[in-house]
C-alpha cells in the first residue's frame, strides 16, 4: 500500500494508528504479507467514499450557482 502511495510504509502505518484511535476501531489487519480491511474498515470506507462523491456533487452544484 505505502509504495503505491509514495509513502514510507512506517508513515502510512502510523497514519492508520491515528486514525484508528480517533475512530475507536480497528481498521486495517497487519500480517507479515499483506494489510487487510477488518469488516470496520470495510464499512468506513465504503462511507467515506460515499462524503467523498456528495462533496464533489456539492461543489459541482456551487459552482453552477456561482
Amino acid at each position: 500500500m505505502a509504495p503505491r502511495l509514495y509513502l514510507a510504509q512506517p508513515s502510512v502505518g502510523r497514519q492508520l494508528q491515528r486514525l484508528e484511535a480517533k475512530v475507536g476501531v480497528r481498521l486495517v489487519h497487519w500480517s507479515s504479507r499483506k494489510v487487510e480491511l477488518t469488516a470496520a474498515g470495510v464499512v468506513f470506507l465504503r462511507e467515506v467514499e460515499r462524503i467523498f462523491e456528495d462533496v464533489k456533487r456539492w461543489h459541482r452544484s456551487c459552482a453552477g450557482v456561482a
